[in-house]
C-alpha cells in the first residue's frame, strides 16, 4: 500500500513533460497542458534536473554579512533601519551580532 498524496505526473507524463519543456514550450502552456499550476510546473523542472530558462536574475549578491540578518531572521534580528547597515564589512557586522546577543 501506498501512503500520501499521488503523483501529478506519473512517468509517461514526466516524459511529456520533458519533451515539451526542451521543446520551448511556456510555463503556462506547460500548467494547461497538464492541469497543473505554475509552481507544481517549476517543481517538477527542479526535481528533473532540467535547464532553466528566462532572464537572469539581475539582484546582486549580498554581502557576506548578510548571512547574519538571514540565520537571525526567526528570532525577529535584523538590521533594517541602522544608519549605513549595508555598507558595513564583515569584521563591523560580526561586532554588532555579538553585542546583539550579548543583550
Amino acid at each position: 500500500v501506498k501512503f500520501g498524496v499521488p503523483l501529478k505526473l506519473g512517468k509517461r507524463k514526466q516524459e511529456i513533460f520533458k519533451q515539451l519543456w526542451n521543446d520551448g514550450k511556456k510555463v503556462g502552456e506547460i500548467a494547461k497542458y497538464f492541469d497543473i499550476s505554475y509552481s507544481t510546473v517549476k517543481r517538477y523542472r527542479r526535481s528533473l534536473n532540467l535547464e532553466k530558462r528566462g532572464k537572469p536574475n539581475l539582484v546582486p549578491k549580498r554581502p557576506e554579512w548578510a548571512e547574519h540578518l538571514l540565520k537571525n531572521r526567526r528570532n525577529k534580528i535584523h538590521t533594517y533601519g541602522i544608519e549605513n547597515a549595508n555598507e558595513w564589512d564583515q569584521k563591523r557586522a560580526d561586532k554588532f551580532w555579538l553585542n546583539r546577543k550579548q543583550k
